[in-house]
């Protein structure tokens, strides 16, 4: 086999393992109450390294694993409440986590207005 034969086979098959990999992050709901869970165990997580050092110098980079997944969790969440008929307070609800993640970065986990009434609108969805 050629050279580029081989770099090609081997980025086909990193793509494949890969792919195989990030699979596991999706969701599958059967019904509103399961996705309003989903959406309030990541919001919980967020809380939990909000202020985190290496959060706040990182924010959701690969360098941090921990935010980087909850990322993409949210992120996988968010496309998924998109195809669905739920309240749209819902389905805005993984744009408005990600929203307070990148303040939180901003201001090192401390609360501001801006978070506080996010959090509020987020909690009155989610509780």
């Amino acid at each position: 086999m050629r050279r580029t034969s081989w770099r090609f086979a081997i980025l086909i098959l990193l793509l494949f393992v890969g792919a195989s990999f990030c699979g596991n992050i999706g969701f599958a709901f059967s019904n509103e109450q399961e996705a309003v869970a989903e959406a309030r165990a990541l919001y919980e997580e967020l809380l939990s390294f909000k202020g985190s050092k290496q959060f706040a110098e990182m924010g959701f980079g690969a360098g941090n694993p921990q935010a980087h997944n909850w990322m993409k969790k949210n992120d996988r969440l968010g496309k998924e409440l998109e195809g669905t008929d739920y309240f749209i307070m819902l389905k805005m609800a993984p744009a408005d986590m990600y929203q307070l993640g990148l303040q939180y970065i901003r201001t090192r986990g401390v609360e501001n207005d801006f978070t506080r009434e996010r959090r509020e609108e987020l909690e009155e969805t989610l509780y």
